[in-house]
């Protein structure tokens, strides 16, 4: 059945309702990570070139990392490296021409007054070391604060923190730019401090904007908008494994190992790249968690310096987009009946797909396809579970009003046809019959209420076996009477045939009875009248809240009841219009004239079916609707 306005509304509200659950229990979205993971792993990573040539690799970022030959040759016996290595690492790096010079070291234990003098004298010389310091966040009272700053800040460049915000699985696949909350020193991270400081600019020059930053560039350039999500955090352009930003032992460059062009007009990154550190994480490009701490801060100073940070639309307008999307599924899946709107929803998972695979090379925007494949599922499985829910109610009404009044194998075909039935009310063309037993008043008068429903219930059982066996429906006993009804809810194109054929096994049924009850004393209903008419009525269910019938309504009823009163006792009366719709050469009719009908101001032309025509033979029983009959039936064409 067509659903309604309210029921696909509560479709659309129950895929509402089971989506937002599942972004509760999931906190935000379904497999995320994973489905992130999956698209650089087909797309491969982000490029970091200036070149036309994709497979040239130009970065403007390198790494000095302090690895394991680092420490064996420069360490001695102090716990760290000496702080005058430090100092000589970055007199060498000035010398060779770098831009700048990024510490991913903690520098905040004051040490020997000798190697921090010398430390302190070396970045002073440079001015353009960026030191570090640690972000803090204590969730239980919401306050942030800043850690581990250099104790030669003051003479640095600028300064930026270097926590790394990690996901559940412990993988780091974000990072925070910017801290907008607090009284801090320090808003921004080392990379942002790093990229601000090699254009001239300061951290007091980027807007923050709840969805983005805004970055500053050279002057004459217009500010760049950043996307961050709902948390604050971008994601990382990873631009490949572990050992794709170009690395250096420190130990190289103060020997002299490395060529100045591979450090001149560069932006390094110092940082522990040895074991020992455990400065190493997981990554969608390391599994091993073998990817330094330090070289993930190259990895998104390259992404600043190429503006190639990639976007991704979660948080709440994310989440009210899937609960739209939900409910528009289910609504669209009830009004197409939800086993035809299947195809329509597999047919949009797989379009989303297709969208979510380019976004994410082609605009460097990431949305989860879990999200959305779970949307409309939900979306679709809401319409399904209350189509279903509904149409067994609207099965158990049918059987409630039907069961009495059809034969069961038009029941069943009814329970599994139910958008057949127009329970709201229809107009419909249908065939109605009444029958009326006469003389039933001195029948009353002459026997004992007792025989009198006994042979009463006897002519009505016998009877509507016959409109049953038609494919009739019995609308209602009237006293001695009853009305049926043929062609409605389920029609056959055979309704006037069923309707006649009924009517003269009637007839015939009650001359045995007749008989039978002579043979065994006597049965006192000797004969009856029926009326036949068809033509366009209302159906549907008729009645109070206390009680409902579904029934025929209008002047095709009328007009039948009239020919049923004006019949003489034996005779079955139709109307042209029944006539005309009859199989030639199956029955013998005689023209009755036009009547004049009580109740209504034109003629009838009615006739008299006095028999069926030579070597035609009345059926017991009617040929049940078929499949091909629910498909000429007005009820579906309408659906």
């Amino acid at each position: 059945m067509k659903r309604t306005l309210p029921q696909l509304l509560a479709m659309a509200l129950l895929g509402a309702a089971l989506m937002a659950l599942l972004l509760l229990l999931t906190k935000g979205g379904l497999l995320n990570s994973w489905a992130l993971d999956q698209l650089w792993y087909l797309n491969g990573p982000i490029p970091a070139t200036r070149s036309r040539d994709p497979a040239v690799y130009d970065p403007e970022v390198v790494v000095a990392g302090i690895d394991n030959p680092t420490l064996r040759a420069l360490r001695g016996s102090h716990p760290r490296l000496p702080r005058q290595v430090h100092a000589a690492l970055i007199d060498r790096l000035t010398a060779m021409g770098a831009r700048l010079i990024g510490f991913d070291v903690t520098f905040d234990q004051p040490g020997d007054p000798v190697e921090d003098a010398i430390l302190l004298e070396s970045v002073k010389r440079s001015g353009r070391v960026i030191s570090n310091c640690y972000l803090k966040n204590d969730e239980a009272f919401s306050r942030l604060w800043i850690e581990g700053r250099a104790f030669f800040r003051e003479a640095a460049r600028s300064e930026g923190f270097v926590d790394m915000p990690l996901d559940y699985d412990h993988f780091i696949r974000r990072t925070r730019l910017y801290a907008p909350k607090g009284e801090l020193p320090c808003r921004v991270s080392l990379a942002l401090a790093m990229y601000l400081a090699d254009i001239g600019r300061q951290p007091s020059d980027v807007e923050y904007r709840r969805t983005h930053l805004l970055l500053p560039r050279v002057e004459g350039l217009a500010p760049v908008p950043l996307a961050l999500d709902y948390t604050g955090l971008s994601l990382i352009g990873f631009q490949g494994p572990p050992g794709t930003v170009p690395t250096f032992s420190v130990l190289d460059i103060l020997e002299g190992k490395v060529a100045t062009a591979a450090i001149q007009d560069k932006c390094v990154l110092v940082g522990g790249v040895a074991e020992e550190f455990r400065d190493s994480f997981h990554t969608p490009f390391s599994k091993k968690g073998d990817m330094p701490g330090v070289e993930i801060h190259a990895h998104i100073l390259q992404n600043l310096f190429m503006n190639r940070l990639p976007r991704e639309w979660t948080g709440p307008t994310w989440w009210l987009f899937l609960l739209g999307l939900a409910m528009a599924t289910a609504i669209f899946s009830g009004w197409r009946k939800p086993e035809r709107a299947v195809f329509w929803v597999a047919g949009a998972a797989l379009a989303a797909l297709v969208i979510v695979l380019w976004l994410f090379p082609a605009q460097a925007l990431f949305l989860n396809p879990f999200d959305l494949w779970a949307a409309l599922a939900l979306g679709w499985l809401s319409a399904l579970s209350l189509d279903t829910l509904w149409l067994r109610q609207e099965k158990n009404t049918i059987a409630r009003l039907f069961h009495r009044y059809v034969a069961p194998n038009l029941l069943d075909q009814l329970l599994e046809h139910p958008e057949a039935i127009a329970l709201g009310g229809a107009r419909r063309q249908a065939v109605v019959l009444f029958a009326d037993v006469r003389g039933f008043t001195r029948i009353c008068e002459e026997r004992p209420p007792e025989d009198v429903i006994t042979f009463l219930n006897t002519y009505f059982n016998a009877v509507t076996q016959i409109i049953f066996d038609h494919g009739g429906v019995l609308d209602k006993y009237i006293g001695d009477g009853l009305m049926a009804f043929f062609g409605v809810p389920i029609a056959s194109g055979r309704e006037a045939e069923q309707a006649v054929r009924a009517a003269l096994a009637i007839r015939q049924t009650l001359v045995k009875l007749r008989a039978e009850g002579q043979a065994a004393g006597d049965f006192p209903i000797r004969e009856i009248g029926i009326g036949i008419n068809g033509g366009e009525v209302v159906v549907g269910n008729v009645g109070s809240e206390m009680h409902q019938e579904y029934t025929l309504l209008g002047d095709t009823v009328n007009v039948a009841a009239r020919l049923e009163a004006l019949a003489r006792s034996g005779e079955v009366l139709i109307s042209s219009w029944v006539a005309q719709r009859l199989p030639p050469g199956v029955f013998r009719l005689e023209a009755r004239g036009a009547m004049q009908v009580k109740g209504r101001r034109g003629e009838v032309e009615a006739f008299e079916v006095v028999g069926l025509a030579a070597g035609e033979t009345p059926p017991t029983s009617g040929p049940p609707a078929t499949p091909a009959d629910l498909q000429k039936s007005p009820e579906n064409a309408d659906a």
